[in-house]
């Protein structure tokens, strides 16, 4: 499948994935191949040291902008690392390819996703969005080791029905990404009981490397410590609409949004829901944020139509001539 990038005539569509990825490296090769892009990254990723800096209980100066532009490091990272990694990695790549022409009609946010995409919408910048991803760290701190997530790709009906298997477990179907991919949340022990007792002939389980489970009905305490922590935020007006995966429909400027946020801990998402409700049309691409290519697959397999692109997840010589702007047009091969 390729789709033909043409800053002039299609509508954007930016997406940001939740968190789970790897971050590691995600940026060392934009950094090293495109010298245009280094100023901005190096800006960007300061701001967001900065903030750890304060925010963080126990900070690791400078370990954000290693683990994106080395491959020095690995999973898994200190508490909080990888979080305020992949935010990095989105508000870069969200800064460059608007500095580039290429600016979102519309954003479609999933869970984690959705600090990068209101920093993109104008609602926070990057600084305090920087602070909303410590402020969320913070809250699921008391839990981290306590739970997890696994990925199945199953419908949800199917993954339901699996979780009803185990009535004494309290397993939930966090997150519908595709409507053949899932992923359930649980603590530790009733991740490892469902991993022992599935049916090796059912697709497998994979764990996600979260150290806690988000989207998880009992974390109400959570929920409100995040709420507490965003308060010192001032959300901005949008000046691009953002759609969000939990709430299954758009922001409108009347929404609490720091209490909308709250609700993906203990609310599931669902992404193919969320892609039904867009105003898209021939012209519309959607661009992955994320450091790999997830959520652009989890598009395409909504939307089997949709022209995709995951700049960081393709050769980068596609992203260094979208941000050069030589040519205006040319091919990604997805």
């Amino acid at each position: 499948m390729s789709t033909q990038l043409n800053v002039d005539r299609q509508n954007y569509v930016f997406g940001f994935p939740g968190q789970g990825s790897d971050p590691c490296g995600a940026l060392a090769e934009l950094y090293q191949c495109v010298p245009q892009a280094r100023e901005q990254i190096d800006a960007t990723l300061a701001i967001i040291e900065h903030q750890a800096a304060q925010y963080e209980p126990d900070p690791h100066p400078g370990l954000v902008t290693q683990v994106l532009l080395t491959h020095d490091h690995a999973l898994p990272l200190p508490s909080g690392v990888a979080q305020l990694a992949l935010y990095g990695a989105a508000v870069v790549l969200n800064q460059l390819l608007q500095a580039a022409g290429v600016v979102p009609a519309l954003i479609v946010a999933q869970s984690f996703g959705e600090i990068a995409a209101r920093v993109c919408g104008g609602v926070l910048d990057i600084a305090q969005g920087a602070r909303a991803v410590c402020a969320l760290n913070a809250a699921y701190r008391d839990e981290e080791g306590r739970g997890s997530m696994l990925l199945i790709n199953l419908s949800a009906p199917a993954t339901q029905a699996l979780l009803d298997r185990f009535p004494e477990r309290n397993l939930v179907l966090g997150s519908v990404n595709a409507p053949a991919q899932c992923i359930i949340s649980g603590e530790t022990a009733d991740l490892a009981h469902l991993c022992a007792h599935h049916d090796g002939n059912a697709p497998p389980l994979r764990p996600i490397p979260i150290a806690y489970a988000s989207h998880y009905p009992p974390h109400l305490e959570v929920a409100r410590k995040l709420y507490e922590n965003l308060q010192p935020l001032i959300p901005q007006p949008f000046h691009t609409p953002i759609y969000s995966t939990v709430l299954g429909r758009r922001y409108e400027p009347e929404d609490d949004l720091h209490h909308m946020f709250t609700r993906g801990v203990t609310q599931p998402t669902n992404l193919p829901h969320t892609l039904a409700q867009l105003p898209t049309d021939e012209h519309t691409v959607f661009i992955d944020l994320g450091v790999n290519n997830g959520l652009s697959t989890c598009i395409h397999k909504s939307l089997p139509d949709a022209q995709v692109y995951a700049p960081l997840a393709q050769p980068i010589e596609i992203l260094r001539l979208l941000l050069t702007k030589t040519p205006l047009e040319h091919e990604a091969i997805m």
